[in-house]
């Protein structure tokens, strides 16, 4: 009717309705009729309705997401729309009523072309529904699972950029308000690890461990902002109960930290344990920190951003030695000695050290592989040079001079120097927490660490084990039936163990089996 009382009923082109194929091949030979595009709704519904092409099941389980993925990228790709010249062949349009009992009729067209037969252009078309189908597969497969709904948080992280720049997901918008009312806060970013996890409607895992930290790295990408630590460039993770610090923008798709960035890190992490010791941060101290990351000119404005939430988590996290001795420990005798006169600047930052300092200064000193007694003695040298009295007593009575510590002038230059002069020496701790392949232990390698508490079979399973970070469930199957071992029980006995080693599971099973490689090298180095 719409095609032959044109005057009575009228058809807008922009409905998509069911697929009326009678009149998707009339508004498509007008178009082409008249040198028009062709645009990206038409397109879809000539996708749909050709004899070349079926839609798989993303596409169809997913119909709405699939229809908006199209039509992006064949906007991306035609603009306004493809050109398509007319054909020879004329339209003619056959109607058959679904009642046996009515007669059917043959519409012609003689000054219309017939497009919908051309195959060149359907095959431009198919190229994009197949991309748009491949990068829906991963959301479709999750939503065919039993109990899935679209409403969940590990749908909406399926789903691909493009879709959520342009159909806001209800959860990712909650939770981008509640990032911004963390950020504009007095907390400045720090939040509990639990309250995010309840803000995307999940409860707070009883352990973190890589796939938990990919869940969030994954969120913070979709929704535009960086949590530290991120693993994958500060090198080190929250504590299932402890803080995490979100900050804007994030790192982005394509970050790569610099090697002033890890030097950076390095330096923050000691100096922040010698300034948060006495659970104060003085000003002047954080100052002292702050100043490492907005003075250096050879780090990016998203690295300052990253490491001034990598700080601020630091100084607001108890410290730990987790990671620390295996990279300080790989430091030669030069650049040991550039990271121990940062720490004593960083001690005497508010013109004092304290008792609690000085301790903390006594185990970082361990750890560095110096003589622990050399604190007294820096810190004597340091003193004598600046003319600023140590309080190493709690009842010193000198008067803190403050001017005595020039450190805006002074910590710029050491610090400048030092990148200078050992940047290619300082960011080699970093190397081995980067790429995977850097960071595996070769099968076979003995073992340092106290394996007392594993049988010849178990730790036979941890060496094959830690020589990758992530193995295929079968093959794990099949060592541990080489070894007559069970699997799940194997599981629990070499993370038993580790507990007591690290206080940390060093295998996570989550169907594929992972390996937590910077907690397989703390056991290893004993």
């Amino acid at each position: 009717m719409a095609l032959m009382r044109p005057g009575v009923v009228a058809f807008e082109e922009q409905d998509e309705q069911h697929h009326d194929s009678l009149l998707f091949r009339y508004q498509l030979a007008t178009r082409v009729s008249k040198g028009e595009p062709i645009p990206a709704h038409l397109a879809l519904t000539w996708i749909k309705n050709s004899q070349e092409y079926t839609l798989r099941t993303p596409a169809r389980r997913c119909a709405e997401q699939f229809a908006t993925l199209f039509k992006l990228q064949y906007a991306d790709q035609f603009g306004d729309g493809m050109i398509v010249k007319s054909n020879k062949t004329r339209l003619t349009l056959h109607y058959y009523p679904a009642s046996a009992s009515l007669r059917g009729f043959s519409l012609e067209q003689p000054g219309l072309p017939d497009p919908s037969v051309l195959k060149a252009p359907v095959k431009k078309m198919i190229a994009i529904a197949d991309t748009s189908t491949e990068l829906l597969s991963a959301y479709s497969r999750y939503l065919g699972k039993k109990g899935a709904s679209a409403d969940d948080i590990e749908a909406m992280l399926l789903l691909p950029d493009a879709l959520l720049s342009v159909q806001t997901h209800p959860v990712l918008k909650r939770f981008k308000s509640w990032v911004d009312e963390q950020l504009a806060g007095p907390s400045k970013g720090l939040v509990r690890l639990a309250d995010l996890w309840r803000q995307i409607g999940l409860e707070p895992p009883e352990r973190f461990n890589k796939k938990e930290m990919e869940l969030i790295t994954t969120l913070e990408a979709k929704a535009g902002f960086g949590v530290a630590p991120d693993p994958r460039y500060h090198h080190a993770k929250p504590a299932v109960d402890g803080d995490i610090v979100l900050f804007p923008e994030g790192h982005g798709p394509n970050f790569e930290p610099s090697q002033a960035f890890n030097e950076t890190s390095m330096t923050l992490r000691l100096g922040a344990m010698v300034a948060a010791v006495d659970s104060h941060v003085d000003s002047a101290e954080l100052n002292t920190l702050q100043i490492l990351i907005d003075h250096d000119t050879h780090l990016s404005p998203i690295e300052k951003r990253s490491l001034h939430a990598y700080l601020h988590w630091r100084l607001n996290t108890p410290a730990n030695m987790t990671g620390l001795k295996e990279r300080v420990g790989a430091l030669g005798d030069a650049e040991k000695d550039v990271v121990r006169h940062i720490l004593v600047r960083v001690a005497f930052a508010d013109g004092k050290v304290t008792p609690d300092e000085i301790k903390q200064l006594e185990k970082l000193y361990t750890a560095l592989g110096f003589d622990k007694t050399q604190v007294t003695a820096d810190v004597h040298k340091f003193t004598s040079s600046k003319g600023a009295p140590a309080s190493a007593t709690p009842t010193s009575k000198t008067t803190t001079q403050k001017p005595g510590f020039a450190l805006n002038d002074e910590l710029l230059a050491l610090h400048a120097s030092e990148t200078e002069s050992v940047q290619s020496l300082l960011g080699t701790i970093f190397v081995d927490d980067t790429p995977e392949e850097q960071h595996v232990i070769a099968e076979g390698e003995p073992i340092a660490a106290d394996t007392g508490g594993l049988d010849q079979a178990h730790n036979s399973l941890f060496e094959q084990l830690i020589t990758k970070e992530r193995w295929d469930r079968k093959d794990v199957l099949a060592a541990c039936e080489s070894l007559k071992l069970m699997l799940d029980g194997s599981i629990e006995t070499i993370n038993d163990w580790a507990y007591e080693q690290v206080d940390a599971p060093v295998i996570d099973d989550d169907e594929d089996i992972y390996i937590d490689l910077e907690i397989a090298n703390e056991l290893k180095a004993g």
